[in-house]
């Protein structure tokens, strides 16, 4: 824990979004990012709690709480609030690629608004894109097991990577004309920008030696057949692509 006093001496504190008439202009993302100075005071109000429900994925009474995959929460806004940015990035890479809600469950946000766990993560991944740090990893072993992943949304994408990192060698097949899912087809550039956030990451997954198939539609021109013959095990993440309707009168004009 870097500063003990953080929590009292800093408030909550987020990003300015690009202003309405700027954005009008142009499809570019509206978040902006915050000066590393602001951005280490958000890490210092990390009380660095003795049972941090932040990182610990739990169910409470019922409820889920904290990040259901572990992330090392507490550790990397310490990281952050000494500057050392690399070592941040390791450690939110250590866990799992896909990052998961935390914030609600920050102890602090029983008295006060919760440290900006959201913001800091993605200002440490986006520091680790633009310093060169994330770089491909080829396995250093390959298991000779294939596995075929249907659907390149997230769930897809997060279970291709993990299954490459334990050395398999993955294929993912993707119905669209480009792998991503809703991440690409789902979320208005505004919100997410495909060239720098959706692209880059799925060529550094290329780049790692997973294989990307697109317009393959398993059960219309690829046959389900071959993923008993050519694969040993096959994950399914087609996500919900179909809404649930609104059986109202009019709902058809």
């Amino acid at each position: 824990m870097g500063k003990p006093t953080g929590f009292i001496e800093y408030l909550r504190e987020l990003p300015v979004d690009r202003a309405p008439a700027e954005r009008t202009k142009d499809w570019k993302e509206f978040h902006s990012h915050m000066e590393e100075k602001k951005l280490r005071n958000q890490g210092a109000r990390c009380m660095n709690c003795g049972v941090p429900f932040c990182h610990t994925g739990k169910l409470i009474s019922g409820m889920a709480a904290g990040c259901p995959i572990n992330n090392l929460i507490p550790e990397w806004n310490d990281l952050i609030y000494r500057g050392l940015w690399k070592e941040a990035l390791d450690r939110l890479h250590k866990t799992n690629n896909c990052p998961a809600p935390g914030e609600g469950s920050c102890v602090l946000g029983i008295n006060n608004p919760p440290v900006t766990i959201k913001n800091i993560e993605c200002e440490i991944t986006d520091r680790g894109w633009d310093e060169g740090w994330v770089l491909p990893e080829q396995p250093k072993v390959r298991t000779g097991k294939k596995v075929a992943v249907i659907g390149s949304g997230p769930s897809g994408l997060s279970a291709a990577e993990q299954l490459n990192k334990a050395g398999h060698t993955v294929t993912v097949f993707e119905r669209a004309d480009r792998p991503g899912g809703l991440l690409m087809y789902g979320i208005p550039n505004m919100k997410l920008d495909k060239k720098e956030v959706v692209l880059r990451r799925i060529k550094l997954m290329e780049d790692s030696g997973i294989k990307f198939i697109c317009n393959a539609n398993v059960g219309d021109n690829v046959e389900p057949q071959i993923f008993l013959k050519e694969y040993d095990a096959t994950v399914i993440c087609t996500g919900a692509t179909q809404p649930r309707d609104l059986p109202i009168e009019g709902r058809s004009l």
